[in-house]
């Protein structure tokens, strides 16, 4: 539930900015915290509860920059409801859909301030989508079928 909850929030609260009569300031600081919460459980919590997946950066001593990625095990991943993994999926593939359809009418509409928040949601959404996509063999072969598929 809290991994549909918090993204529903902030997208609401983007949605129905323009007719609260709300602030940009009140509508940037409820969507940046409703944004970073989801970002929160869907890399610390619901990744490993319904993919079975999680995704780390690591800082070496030296500065660099190591992205780690780890999958449960095939036997405890067909142990994982199917309802909730695909659940998963479609909301980590959705939810950066949505915010750039935010993006695109906030453009038109010359709301430029407003695509700050569609800016830091886009930037959150796809980071943990992409962390989950390359912790997941199945999901990258699938991308990159998908990928090659429009390549022809």
């Amino acid at each position: 539930a809290a991994h549909v909850a918090f993204k529903g929030a902030a997208l609401l609260t983007y949605a129905v900015s323009g007719f609260t009569g709300a602030g940009f300031v009140l509508v940037f600081v409820c969507c940046l915290v409703l944004l970073s919460v989801d970002f929160w459980v869907v890399k610390n919590l619901s990744g490993r509860l319904l993919a079975g997946l999680r995704w780390w950066n690591d800082i070496q001593e030296d500065g660099t920059s190591i992205w780690r990625y780890e999958s449960i095990g095939e036997e405890r991943q067909k142990a994982l409801d199917a309802g909730e993994k695909r659940l998963f999926w479609l909301t980590l593939y959705g939810t950066p859909a949505v915010w750039l359809l935010f993006g695109v009418v906030g453009a038109v509409r010359f709301k430029v301030d407003y695509l700050l928040i569609v800016a830091i949601a886009l930037s959150m959404s796809t980071a943990n989508a992409v962390g989950y996509v390359k912790a997941s063999r199945e999901q990258s072969s699938q991308v990159g079928t998908f990928i090659g598929g429009l390549q022809t």
